[in-house]
């Protein structure tokens, strides 16, 4: 008994293809992407994880003072009420970068606003230095426990100080939480020519920041290492 052939199997035939992706599906993993970067970034700011003091890595370059060796006095004023909630030094953060020779005698005129709300302190450390480091040349600002408690309002102090080593510093405030708060300012020392250092008795024309505010009183004896 003879049957009908069975049908062949389809020849050539193609496999199923999904559909083509369209240009939305195309950019939906990069602008998901795009979206998480935004949020991290956020979620940064929010928190504040980067302070204000040492966000900033490079120094200045617009600077007070001179690159010879020679003498040099400069003049802070910490707590300027109207700006920061009275952390700053002359009321700018940072404050004023100044630069001196290598080889100089410095001297620093601080005082704290008689109309701060804070005490504050003067501390010149290195420029990866933290909020606890010590002065980075003998006698560049407050050595014993006053560094983290400050001087009151309307009290002032005289700093002197010779430079050794070039490089970039910072002066900042140690009282707790300041430096973070964005309370420090650049101070550049920079190599000098030979024939400047020869010429260290007379030096360039001392270069000071604004004077003291008339009415501060001064400490009976500086602080010096």
């Amino acid at each position: 008994m003879s049957g009908a052939p069975e049908p062949s199997a389809p020849q050539n035939e193609l496999p199923l293809q999904p559909p083509p992706r369209s240009k939305a599906r195309r950019w939906a993993p990069v602008i998901v992407g795009l979206i998480l970067i935004v949020a991290a970034i956020t979620f940064v700011a929010s928190y504040n994880l980067y302070p204000v003091g040492k966000g900033t890595s490079t120094p200045a370059t617009v600077c007070q003072g001179g690159a010879a060796a020679g003498n040099y006095h400069f003049s802070f004023v910490g707590g300027i009420p109207t700006v920061n909630n009275g952390i700053n030094f002359n009321g700018t953060i940072p404050g004023p970068c100044v630069m001196v020779g290598n080889g100089s005698h410095v001297t620093v005129h601080y005082q704290v606003d008689a109309q701060s709300p804070l005490n504050h302190s003067w501390v010149l450390i290195p420029a990866n230095g933290t909020a606890t480091s010590l002065p980075a040349f003998p006698g560049a600002g407050f050595s014993n426990n006053t560094r983290f408690t400050g001087i009151p309002p309307g009290s002032s102090v005289v700093f002197s100080f010779w430079t050794n080593q070039s490089g970039s510093y910072k002066y900042i405030c140690e009282v707790y939480g300041h430096y973070d708060a964005g309370m420090y300012g650049w101070f550049n020392v920079s190599n000098p020519q030979p024939s400047a250092i020869y010429g260290l008795g007379a030096g360039p024309s001392p270069q000071s920041l604004p004077s003291p505010a008339a009415g501060m009183r001064s400490l009976a004896v500086p602080e010096r290492l």
